[in-house]
C-alpha cells in the first residue's frame, strides 16, 4: 500500500503558461515509493466555489451551457525518483470559453507494481482572460419577500483578482415568464416552452476600485434576471436570477398536468 501527496508551485492555472506539480509518495511501511509510474487526466469544470477573495458574488451566465465533463489525459508523466518524488508540468492547452470562474481538477495516480492504484485530487482555479463583472445579491436562497427590496452588490474584477474602476456599465432587470404553447401531432397533443423576457428597471453604473456599487429594486412577485453588462458587443456580462414572492415556475420544461372529466353523456351543438 502506498501513500502519496501532490502540490502545486502556483495558486491558479493559465491558459498555455505550465504549472509544476511535484508529487512525493511512499509505501505505508515506511519505504519511498521509488520508481512508482504516474498516471493522470484533467478536468475543467465551473468553480464550485466561484473566485477566491470574492465569496457571495457571481460571474458570468448564470444559465450557461457547460462544457462536457470529459478528462483530457495528461501525457508522458515520469516515474517517481529513488526519494518516491516527481516533478512534472501541467498546462491548459486552451483558455475555457465560458464566462463564469473555472477550475482545473487534476487526477493524480500512482501505479504499484502489481497494477493497484492509488489516485489523488488537486484543484487549481483558472486565470480569467479578461476583466469580470461581479454581483453578490444581498439576500438568502435567491429569494426576496414580496414587497421587501432586492438589492445587489456589483464590483469589476481583473484576472489577477484586483478590484478596479469602471464606467460605461448598464445594468437590466427583465422579468422571466413561461407558457407552454399546445399542438396536435399524430392524433395525440404536444407541447412546447415558450420563455420570454420583459425588462422593468434599467439604469446605468459607474464602478470603483474601493468599494462596491449598489443596485435596488423593487420589483413585483415573479421570476427575475439582473444583467450588469457593459456597452461593447464583446464586452463583459454576469447575470443573476432570482424569484420575488412565493414563485415557483414547476419543474423542468413540463407544464401541470391533471385529470379532467365531462359531466354529461353528450353534448349538442353549442354546448
Amino acid at each position: 500500500r502506498i501513500e502519496f501527496d501532490v502540490s502545486a508551485k502556483e495558486k491558479v492555472i493559465k491558459a498555455e503558461t505550465p504549472v509544476e506539480l511535484k508529487v512525493a509518495g511512499k509505501f505505508l511501511y515506511g519505504a519511498p515509493a521509488s520508481g512508482l509510474q504516474l498516471e493522470g487526466d484533467m478536468l475543467v469544470a465551473p468553480a464550485a466555489s466561484g473566485r477566491p477573495g470574492y465569496p457571495g458574488y457571481q460571474f458570468g451566465v448564470e444559465d450557461e451551457q457547460t462544457a462536457s465533463n470529459e478528462r483530457t489525459p495528461i501525457e508522458n508523466l515520469p516515474e517517481a525518483d529513488a526519494y518516491g518524488v516527481a516533478t512534472f508540468p501541467v498546462s491548459l492547452a486552451k483558455a475555457p470559453t465560458s464566462t463564469q470562474p473555472q477550475e482545473a481538477q487534476i487526477f493524480i495516480r500512482m501505479v504499484e507494481t502489481g497494477g493497484r492504484a492509488v489516485e489523488r485530487k488537486l484543484v487549481l482555479p483558472v486565470a480569467p482572460t479578461a476583466a469580470q463583472i461581479g454581483i453578490k445579491p444581498l439576500f438568502g436562497d435567491k429569494s426576496v419577500a414580496e414587497g421587501d427590496k432586492a438589492e445587489f452588490d456589483v464590483v469589476f474584477v481583473s484576472p489577477d483578482g484586483k478590484q478596479l474602476s469602471r464606467d460605461g456599465l448598464r445594468y437590466e432587470l427583465l422579468k422571466m415568464e413561461s407558457r407552454y404553447q399546445w399542438y396536435r401531432q399524430n392524433s395525440s397533443w404536444e407541447y412546447e416552452p415558450v420563455k420570454s423576457t420583459k425588462r422593468v428597471a434599467d439604469g446605468d453604473l459607474t464602478l470603483t476600485s474601493d468599494k462596491a456599487a449598489r443596485v435596488s429594486v423593487a420589483p413585483e412577485p415573479g421570476r427575475y434576471r439582473l444583467d450588469v453588462k457593459s456597452n461593447e458587443a464583446d464586452g463583459p456580462i454576469t447575470s443573476v436570477q432570482f424569484d420575488v414572492g412565493w414563485y415557483s415556475d414547476g419543474s423542468a420544461d413540463t407544464p401541470d398536468l391533471l385529470e379532467t372529466s365531462i359531466d354529461k353523456p353528450e353534448y349538442t351543438s353549442g354546448d
